[in-house]
């Protein structure tokens, strides 16, 4: 039969049937490759951060007051949260520690407030502080300064 463009002794499966397995093959492949980053953006969407909503050295001639309060502006609850607020050293631990514990999304702290004795701090000089956050496995940590006044 010279001539014919499709002979009907062929074997095999006809072009018809491989284009719509290549079709489903496909739609299944799509169909998991969402599926993964659907989950993914369930773990990818949550973050931890942290925002100073105030912050103060307040030195007088019998006791330094420090107080902080924090905002949670992240997604998650934070387990712990600890501000360190440096007057010397960080390394020989010359700063005093707050802890703020808990944190809910979206809630600011009451103000941790430590008093210490005088001479620690001095009034006009800029101290560094830091705070570290922490829920589950993951953590943040953000850094500013606290000018102490009179």
């Amino acid at each position: 039969m010279k001539g014919k463009r499709f002979a009907m002794d062929e074997r095999g499966i006809s072009h018809m049937v491989a284009i719509l397995i290549a079709i489903a093959v496909t739609a299944v492949g799509g169909g998991l490759v969402a599926a993964a980053l659907a989950s993914q953006a369930g773990i990818l969407g949550t973050s931890v951060d942290v925002t100073v909503t105030s912050s103060s050295i307040n030195v007088t001639e019998a006791a330094t007051v420090v107080s902080v309060s924090l905002k949670n502006t992240g997604t998650v609850s934070i387990d712990n949260a600890t501000v360190y607020v440096v007057y010397g050293n960080y390394a020989l631990e010359e700063y005093i520690e707050l802890e703020l514990g808990r944190i809910a999304p979206g809630y600011t702290t009451s103000p941790a407030i430590q008093t210490i004795p005088a001479g620690v701090f001095s009034s006009g000089v800029s101290y560094p502080a830091i705070v570290v956050a922490y829920a589950g496995d993951q953590s943040v940590q953000k850094s500013w300064t606290i000018i102490a006044s009179p």
